[in-house]
């Protein structure tokens, strides 16, 4: 009698279950699991895309001919109707200066990155209190106290 655990004389130690596949179920060797995928030597958007920005053009800049990327030649026109005054073509620079350099527009180091602000309220009694706040630091990290808390952190542990 053949059960679903013997398969044929070969197979009889082989144990049907989970994650145990019937044998005449499994792959066969060099057979893909997605026959009708992607087919090799496909492209994506992006490698099309790269490859279109990729070709040389002839440009005639300042009467002169010459021979650069797709994409260069791209940037040199955003750049140049920029400078013409449009408003459209001047966010559209700005958008790109920001997806492609992104650091062009990080905080200079000589530029204040946070500003103090004193709170001044009544307390009710015809007297005030004072609060400072201070938006645009950073919080501090552990290895970065102020020299005064190393301070009384070592006269504790005396």
């Amino acid at each position: 009698m053949n059960t679903n655990n013997d398969i044929g004389d070969d197979d009889k130690d082989y144990e049907v279950g989970y994650r145990k596949p019937p044998k005449h179920a499994q792959w066969k060797k060099g057979q893909s699991g997605n026959p009708k995928g992607r087919p090799k030597g496909s492209k994506n958007m992006s490698t099309i895309l790269n490859d279109m920005l990729s070709e040389r053009v002839t440009v005639r800049e300042n009467g002169k001919v010459r021979t650069m990327p797709l994409r260069e030649a791209w940037a040199a026109s955003l750049v140049r109707t920029a400078m013409t005054g449009s408003v459209r073509d001047q966010l559209a620079l700005m958008k790109a200066l920001h997806q492609f350099t992104p650091t062009v527009f990080d905080p200079q180091p000589d530029y204040p990155t946070s500003i103090q602000v004193t709170l001044v309220e009544s307390d009710g009694n015809g007297g005030r209190k004072e609060r400072e706040i201070e938006f645009g630091k950073e919080p501090k990290t552990d290895g970065e106290e102020s020299a005064e808390g190393m301070q009384d952190d070592s006269d504790s542990k005396r």
